[in-house]
């Protein structure tokens, strides 16, 4: 068999996938980052996402085996986070090229630190000889609302993320090239790859205040995000303002880098993006403030699809980019 590199996009790949049946059942759309129906015996949802991690394409020569099934997990938990669910149980497949007893224990050790982190058991799996590490990670959660679909709501609704982007950007880069940064410390940079984070306790908070019309995780990059949102919905994003912190933006200069490239188009920040209700923003503001939730608000929503920025009353429209397999 000859499943050489080259053909057709991820996306691509999924939408042809798209067309064998999909539960009538399910309260979330087919495409989504989860697969969900309602319990009503227990009066919640049950919610289903899968991920899978492969060492060629998602794990840089620094990072350990013991970061990298842990990040295993985290992808999983952010499909999750971002649905409003809270994990309950993960099945595994491994796939290891040299099954020795050293790397097998690095690799659990690793499960363990996710799962002590965002809770939830290991179910069950299974393990196969492949060319290299491979981790597919399939996700259970509940949760007592309604799943968030990837929807933008209506029109002139706000579009919000929980953190700022261009760490994960930023951080790649040096760990490729083994660039060392000068005017700032690499670190937050480098545990951006290494260490990534599930907004978790932000997902249930967000899904529990009633005020959002959709929401995802960032982990294609924020403009492929949001145009994963506009495809869904039909409509599209006007950002105003980027997430760019300032260590981002003088790493930038230093790297000679467009910070606009750094944000837009990064991936695995795993932060999550969200639209609020317009007429609900202040009721939403006081609720994030009591509960200490970190809220950005970047731009509104529009009726036609597609992700534009407005800068200095000039708008442009960004360009569909961000992490894809087979590109």
């Amino acid at each position: 068999m000859d499943l050489k590199r080259g053909g057709l996009s991820e996306y691509e790949i999924i939408k042809l996938f798209q067309k064998l049946p999909y539960p009538p059942s399910s309260s979330l759309p087919s495409g989504d980052d989860a697969w969900s129906f309602y319990i009503d015996e227990s009066k919640k949802y049950m919610i289903l996402s899968i991920d899978m991690l492969v060492s060629s394409t998602d794990v840089p020569p620094s990072m350990s085996l013991r970061q990298a099934s842990r990040k295993a997990i985290v992808m999983t938990v952010s499909d999750l986070a971002s649905k409003g669910a809270s994990p309950h149980a993960f099945l595994l497949s491994i796939g290891l090229d040299r099954p020795e007893r050293g790397i097998v224990k690095e690799i659990i050790a690793g499960v363990e630190d996710a799962l002590q982190e965002y809770g939830g058991y290991i179910a069950g799996g299974d393990v196969n000889r492949t060319a290299e590490l491979i981790i597919d990670v399939a996700g259970l959660g509940f949760s007592s609302s309604p799943p968030l679909p990837r929807d933008l709501g209506d029109v002139g609704d706000f579009v919000c993320v929980t953190g700022p982007f261009g760490y994960t950007y930023i951080g790649l880069k040096l760990l490729l090239n083994k660039i060392k940064l000068t005017s700032v410390d690499a670190t937050p940079f480098v545990d951006a790859v290494l260490l990534p984070k599930a907004r978790l306790k932000e997902g249930l908070l967000l899904a529990s205040s009633n005020l959002l019309k959709g929401m995802t995780d960032s982990s294609d990059g924020l403009v492929a995000s949001l145009y994963n949102m506009s495809q869904k919905s039909g409509k599209g994003v006007i950002l105003e303002t980027l997430p760019l912190p300032e260590l981002v933006e003088v790493a930038c200069r230093e790297l000679n880098i467009s910070p606009i490239d750094a944000v837009c188009y990064g991936g695995e920040e795993y932060e999550l993006i969200f639209v609020v209700a317009k007429d609900y923003w202040e009721e939403f503001r006081r609720y994030c403030e009591s509960h200490k939730i970190r809220v950005l608000k970047i731009g509104y929503v529009v009726d036609t699809p597609g992700v534009w920025f407005k800068y200095q009353e000039k708008v442009r429209k960004l360009p569909f980019r961000g992490w894809q397999h087979f590109t």
